[in-house]
């Protein structure tokens, strides 16, 4: 348990300085016990034994390299102390290069002769495992009380070189077991050199081949532990197997809950649907049955009102005819009266102005005509007074004026009406203008006939464009993404492939309008003198004629005025359209 937490911590990067190694060195007398009791006796690889060896030198080695860079970092370089750690280093590099060289000449398990030695050489090997641990030791406690006594240090404080050296002294003499006084450092050069005599012993030893055994032995087993960890890895494999599968099926379950719940969901929401639809039916009803009420209640109101009307219209004609015969009785009775009246005025002029003054008599006879006879013939003539006649003329004159003046009258108010109509804007006829200087050039009936057909043709290009346009104004499409099938019970497009096929349509009509109107801007450039450029292969349209075009279509900026303002009012553009009159007028007023 030990060393798998030193493992985790290891893994984490939580190790520290501050981290006790005992459980890890418990553990490890604990093996080491457990393999001189049940494991002395079993075969071994030698060639495995002595790399492992080669391999914890190695890790001394380069564990007491990484403590004394760490010293050296805080060594003064002028000290003896540094030289100390100088010497160490050389040391630790040469132990490096003897442990690869034995590495280097170590044969492999399985070749074709066999590799074996003493149980002395196991010992000494032993022996040299633990000066390198107790090495490692002293370079370690040195490196600890140098952390320690740097922590209690200010930031512009620094340890001396004696210091240091007085440190490194305890530390060895702490694992060594020495006192003070005997210099237990030199101790550290003494392992030093024998672990480096036996490493170059054992070197040269392997190069003459005095660990070679002629004999092969039979291949050893694999340890208990290999198998163990073989079966042990055999099995985490179908673990994760099966752990992918159950993923596998979890993510399916996973899905198949989320389908279940959008089922649900448009379940419900079908069901709200019905809910309003029944609660929509239910209120159609009753607000069919409320205006069936009402209709029945005008109805009758209109009945008893149709009655009361069919009884006043009956009073009203028999007041109106009894009115009717009134006023024909008068009007006999004023009849005479005027009869009477006329009589009278006639009588009486007739007396005033004398007897026969309004009768003139004519006689003319005829003796060969008639025998014996007298044939007389009278014309009478009645003459109207002076007054009846200034009377008729002023009436007359009167009739006149009030004709002229209701002529004026009713042109008036047709002028008046006429001014607040809209301006007519008339379209400019699309015929070819000439000019004074130029001669009169008739154009051909052919040519007349084709571009009347062609406006005929644009036209109808226009409307079919426009219908098209109001169609899609009047109908926009939306995107089905539901992804259900149709009426027919197809399945229906992808919300996809109905947006781009949308947006092909949209840039099919886009393309349509830009050759549209290209083709009425050369047509209405054919009707107008100098509005096309005549080229042997094609007509185009001129430069001149386009560029008057797009100042009707837009009208051009000659300048901004500014105003001042006062402070808190927003600031607003305004644009004015001025003719040549009124912009020199405001010209002059700037000047």
């Amino acid at each position: 348990m030990a060393v798998d937490m030193v493992v985790q911590m290891l893994r984490k990067d939580q190790v520290d300085d501050s981290f006790s190694m005992a459980p890890v060195d418990k553990a490890i007398g604990y093996f080491k016990n457990l393999t001189d009791s049940h494991l002395a006796d079993q075969p071994l690889s030698h060639c495995d034994v002595l790399l492992d060896y080669i391999r914890e030198f190695s890790s001394g080695v380069d564990c007491a390299n990484a403590l004394i860079r760490q010293l050296k970092s805080v060594a003064p370089k002028s000290s003896s102390f540094w030289s100390l750690l100088r010497e160490w280093t050389t040391l630790m590099s040469d132990m490096q290069t003897y442990c690869k060289r034995v590495r280097r000449r170590v044969p492999q398990a399985d070749g074709e002769k066999g590799f074996q030695f003493g149980r002395e050489l196991i010992t000494s090997l032993s022996d040299i495992a633990a000066d390198i641990e107790r090495l490692v030791r002293v370079v370690g406690e040195t490196q600890l009380q140098v952390t320690q006594q740097m922590v209690l240090l200010s930031e512009h404080e620094a340890l001396t070189g004696p210091q240091l050296e007085q440190m490194t002294k305890q530390a060895a003499a702490m694992v060594f077991g020495l006192p003070d006084a005997e210099n237990p450092t030199e101790n550290v050069k003494n392992i030093c050199d024998k672990v480096n005599g036996v490493l170059v012993k054992l070197s040269a030893s392997i190069q003459d081949g005095e660990f070679d055994v002629e004999e092969r032995r039979e291949r050893m087993p694999d340890p208990p532990y290999v198998v163990r960890a073989s079966a042990v890895r055999g099995k985490l494999c179908d673990i994760e197997g099966l752990g992918a599968k159950l993923q596998q099926k979890e993510n399916d379950i996973l899905e198949l809950k989320k389908a279940l719940k959008v089922k649900a969901n448009e379940l419900s929401e079908t069901g709200v649907k019905i809910s309003v639809l029944e609660q929509k039916l239910d209120n159609a009803a009753r607000e069919s049955d409320h205006r069936v009420e009402e209709l029945h209640l005008e109805l009758a109101k209109a009945n008893e009102l149709v009655k009361k009307k069919e009884k006043e219209f009956e009073v009203t004609m028999d007041t109106l005819q009894q009115d009717i015969d009134a006023l024909e009785g008068e009007k006999s009775e004023w009849k005479k009266r005027h009869e009477a009246l006329s009589k009278k005025n006639m009588m009486a002029e007739m007396t005033r102005h004398g007897k026969g003054s309004f009768l003139t008599g004519q006689v003319e006879g005829d003796a060969g005509t008639v025998q014996g006879g007298l044939i007389s013939q009278v014309q009478v003539v009645t003459k109207d007074s002076a007054m009846t006649i200034a009377q008729v003329e002023s009436l007359r004159c009167a009739l006149g004026v009030l004709r002229a003046e209701n002529a004026r009258l009713r042109g008036e108010e047709m002028r008046r009406r006429l001014a607040k109509l809209p301006a007519i804007q008339l379209p400019r006829k699309l015929s070819r203008q000439k000019s004074e200087n130029d001669d009169s050039v008739s154009v051909p009936a052919v040519q007349v006939v084709q571009q009347e057909t062609d406006l005929k043709a644009l036209t109808k290009q226009t409307e079919e464009l426009l219908k098209c346009a109001h169609q899609l104004a009047a109908s926009p499409k939306v995107v089905d993404v539901t992804g259900k099938f149709d009426s027919s019970g197809k399945l229906k497009a992808s919300p996809r492939l109905q947006l781009l096929s949308e947006q092909a349509r949209l840039h099919t009509l886009h393309e349509k309008h830009e050759k549209l109107c290209s083709e009425v801007h050369s047509a209405m450039a054919a009707h107008y003198p100098a509005g096309q450029i005549h080229a042997p292969l094609k007509s185009y349209v001129s430069p001149q004629y386009l560029k008057v075009l797009r100042e009707q279509l837009h009208v051009p900026l000659i300048g901004r005025v500014a105003v001042p303002v006062s402070e808190g009012t927003s600031v607003q553009s305004q644009a004015v359209l001025l003719n040549s009159e009124r912009l020199k007028e405001l010209h002059q007023l700037f000047a």
